[in-house]
């Protein structure tokens, strides 16, 4: 008998390898088709039978979207996955499943724009937020009411990627029946685990490293509890939420590239984060891979693998001289997407998360020294701005 594969990176490699059966076809089907076919009157009548793993229509499912499913729910140690339009409509899944009028929870300083919207938007349903600060840990019990249905977490979070106690927050949550979600993106299912560390749910921007290549929009969620993954999948179901099959089997392609892309990704973003921590033109370099991250021991401790995505701060500039600095770039582009083959930067401005502008690059492919030249040149092009804008405020 053939052992199966137990290291993340030939899961990854070989996922979706017999999702066609027995035909001997490398990759997943497509099935193009929003209609299933049923040969009785009883087949037909007992069609929603088949909600977990069966096929009865083509938005709750098609071989291809339950072949990715199954694959992330390996890596991520779940009883059960969901893949959906984008990690967008993911969260608007929890948000559904867990909270009815009068619910509170709870969320991060530095939670994703997007994640912040869909709650947000909550609220005017009578959904109470409360924002905790990330460096937390078991004190976030303060926070939790009666109403708590949910505490959301980001490892790390979203532009300062500082690292919650995910450990020591989920340790709380069940003390007092809360569910907990943790957005992963940033280091995929092959650098973090959050079921293993006590949440309920994983939820992952497939569109970003796991698809590879800027092309697709997918989101998934993952349960460790099989009685979860299947709430969630109901509560998709009753709003019409579920990924094409086009999208998954994009998604399967990027999943077999994985580990190569992403390895290179995190190695030349370490060393790009080094060279700008020793530059004086920049200010604060926020990577948890660095050894003077202030959460850089929560990451030893959680993370398996890191990412490609980190930032920067520029102190004392303003917006003309951001725009100098964007103009100057040449390989490097400006996106708000991460994870693909093309380096991008996104620019964040001083807000409650920094006093000073933010810039996070999101590697990509080329090579490190193309890299290195251009970010110094629009380095060199910001640095001159404020050294000519302090020149003429003395005279």
């Amino acid at each position: 008998m053939v052992e199966k594969p137990t290291k993340q990176e030939t899961m990854a490699a070989q996922a979706a390898l017999h999702a066609d059966g027995s035909l001997g076809f490398i990759n997943a089907p497509v099935h193009r088709s929003s209609t299933v076919i049923f040969d009785t009157a009883d087949a037909y009548l007992e069609r929603e039978g088949r909600l977990n793993g069966g096929y009865f229509y083509g938005l709750y499912g098609t071989p291809a979207r339950y072949a990715l499913e199954t694959e992330i729910a390996k890596l991520e140690g779940g009883s059960g996955c969901l893949a959906v339009q984008s990690a967008t409509a993911a969260v608007t899944v929890i948000a559904l499943h867990c909270l009815k009028s009068g619910s509170h929870v709870l969320l991060p300083k530095s939670a994703y724009f997007a994640t912040n919207g869909v709650f947000k938007a909550f609220a005017g349903f009578d959904v109470d937020i409360d924002v905790y600060e990330t460096s937390i840990g078991a004190q976030i019990e303060t926070l939790i009411r009666p109403e708590t249905a949910l505490i959301w977490l980001e490892a790390p979070g979203s532009f300062i990627f500082d690292i919650p106690k995910i450990d020591a927050i989920c340790e709380v949550a069940r003390k007092h029946s809360v569910l907990t979600c943790c957005d992963a993106t940033w280091a995929t299912p092959l650098g973090i685990s959050p079921l293993n560390l006590g949440c309920d749910f994983s939820l992952h921007s497939a569109t970003k490293y796991i698809g590879g290549a800027s092309e697709v929009s997918l989101g998934t969620l993952t349960a460790k509890d099989a009685k979860l993954a299947e709430d969630i999948r109901s509560t998709a179901m009753t709003f019409g939420i579920g990924a094409d099959a086009e999208s998954c089997s994009a998604i399967l392609r990027g999943l077999r590239s994985l580990p190569v892309r992403l390895k290179h990704q995190s190695e030349v973003a370490l060393e790009l984060a080094c060279r700008l921590e020793a530059d004086p033109r920049v200010g604060r370099v926020r990577h948890p891979a660095l050894s003077d991250h202030p959460d850089h021991a929560l990451f030893q401790s959680y993370f398996t693998a890191s990412s490609g995505l980190f930032s920067f701060s520029v102190p004392n500039v303003d917006l003309s001289e951001i725009r100098l600095f964007a103009s100057a770039l040449e390989l490097i582009r400006l996106g708000a997407g991460w994870g693909g083959p093309i380096s991008l930067v996104a620019l964040n401005p001083p807000s409650d998360l920094s006093d000073d502008w933010i810039i996070r690059l999101s590697v990509g492919f080329e090579d490190i020294e193309d890299l290195w030249r251009d970010l110094s040149r629009a380095l060199s092009a910001l640095a001159g701005a404020s050294t000519a804008k302090g020149q003429a405020d003395v005279a």
